[in-house]
């Protein structure tokens, strides 16, 4: 028997050898998450990108991509980031797609296509630095929501934020999150939410609560489903924290597999 055919189902799923299935591990941070006030674990939670809780555009939007610094320049080159992997759907009907856009540091460049939501962004080519050099945001044309950020020096977005298409659905395997220590207090707690925001192509959509759960300074909270919860598209799933601190970083996952419906 090949290698392949003794690798456990998680892994042959990840390998892609599983037709119709696929496997997802979504993290992120909220790096300034205050006291009792809901925060998505997401990069523009940091006090000055965006806002606490994250906001998809209201429709399908093009998405203008700039940078807070220059040298995140891919023509001519930067020091920075050069160009970035854009990771969304179009509608919600359709699979994910992804667009490659070369950075014109604080300059904003337009994507080709219009998203209903952005999940995901990374670097593809990097100058003598070897990293963005500013906070990469992507901002929705006529809202001017900031859809997704790439905080300095991480290279890829860190949000905690998935859209499930219509042609799939998501089976939820684990969840993980933590309280990072901050200099206010070595105590701090924080309650966690799991949240579904179900049939998110309509406008009255709301996220409801699936999980709760309960973070501490150096206590990691993992939970694994033994019978997974489906969630099945289109639907938007994130984590959120409240912190009983100002200042607090916290971060989280969650990971499961998409099938086709």
């Amino acid at each position: 028997m090949s290698y392949y055919g003794q690798t456990d189902f998680a892994t042959r799923v990840s390998l892609g050898l599983i037709p119709g299935w696929a496997s997802l591990n979504k993290f992120g941070q909220g790096p300034d998450c205050d006291n009792g006030i809901p925060t998505d674990l997401w990069d523009g939670a940091d006090g000055t990108t965006s806002t606490d809780v994250w906001v998809a555009p209201t429709v399908a939007r093009i998405h203008n991509i700039a940078s807070t610094a220059a040298a995140d320049d891919g023509d001519p080159v930067g020091t920075g980031m050069r160009t970035v992997r854009i990771y969304y759907l179009k509608d919600w009907d359709t699979a994910e797609a992804s667009e490659d856009v070369i950075l014109n540091g604080v300059g904003a460049v337009a994507m080709s296509n219009a998203c209903v939501i952005i999940h995901r962004m990374k670097g593809l080519t990097f100058g003598s630095g070897g990293t963005n050099a500013g906070i990469i945001t992507a901002t929705a044309v006529t809202d001017a929501t900031v859809t997704a950020a790439i905080q300095i020096g991480y290279g890829q977005t860190e949000m905690a934020i998935y859209g499930v298409p219509s042609t799939k659905k998501f089976a939820l395997h684990s969840v993980y999150s933590h309280l990072h220590r901050t200099a206010a207090s070595g105590t701090a707690i924080a309650d966690g939410q799991v949240l579904v925001k179900e049939n998110a192509d309509q406008a009255d959509s709301g996220f409801v609560v699936k999980n709760d759960f309960l973070v501490a300074h150096n206590l990691n909270f993992v939970k694994h489903y033994p019978v997974p919860p489906i969630y099945t598209g289109p639907c938007v799933i994130k984590l959120q924290a409240t912190s009983d601190t100002n200042n607090a970083t916290i971060t989280g996952s969650f990971s499961g597999f998409l099938v086709d419906n």
